[in-house]
């Protein structure tokens, strides 16, 4: 082992790890010139506990499930329109005699279905989120918590404190 300029002794078997003679303070270091000064602490805040009954349980998040439910509607929709887009619509007759068939394109025809599709992913994601918050409001665990309220005391200021400050601008 090297020598560490006694900087730590600690890598020395048996050797003091405190030079003799030196003990520990058992306070606050205090400067020679602040001996006999007045204490700069500031007053301790005041705590006030009560005890109550709390639940702590799981909850779904209604927002997440609604968004999701319209989304996996509109999914829906895409793919029912895709499926039965080649099916035959028939043939529609026109004012004048003369049989025309109906030309809607397959964006078209999902926007007017997407109206029910997205609805109805709403509902049901509406719907499985009450079902699911309903369960697991079964689970719920009731505790009894301790709550503090702390105030914190007036900072006093040592002088004079002018008040009239917002007045003179």
């Amino acid at each position: 082992m090297g020598d560490n300029g006694d900087v730590s002794s600690t890598d020395r078997p048996g050797s003091p790890t405190e030079p003799e003679g030196q003990a520990e303070p058992d306070g606050p270091v205090v400067p020679a010139d602040r001996v006999g000064a007045p204490s700069e602490t500031a007053p301790a805040p005041s705590e006030t506990a009560s005890a109550g009954e709390v639940t702590i349980r799981r909850a779904p998040k209604f927002g997440v499930f609604i968004v999701g439910g319209g989304v996996l509607g509109f999914i829906a929709t895409v793919i029912v329109v895709a499926a039965t887009m080649d099916l035959d619509r028939g043939v529609a007759a026109s004012n004048d005699g003369t049989t025309t068939s109906a030309d809607v394109g397959f964006w078209g025809l999902v926007g007017y279905f997407a109206l029910y599709g997205v609805t109805a992913g709403l509902v049901v994601g509406a719907l499985v989120a009450v079902v699911l918050d309903w369960r697991l409001s079964k689970r719920a665990a009731k505790l009894t918590a301790e709550r503090l309220d702390i105030q914190m005391p007036v900072d006093t200021v040592d002088g004079e404190v002018d008040a009239d400050e917002d007045d003179r601008r």
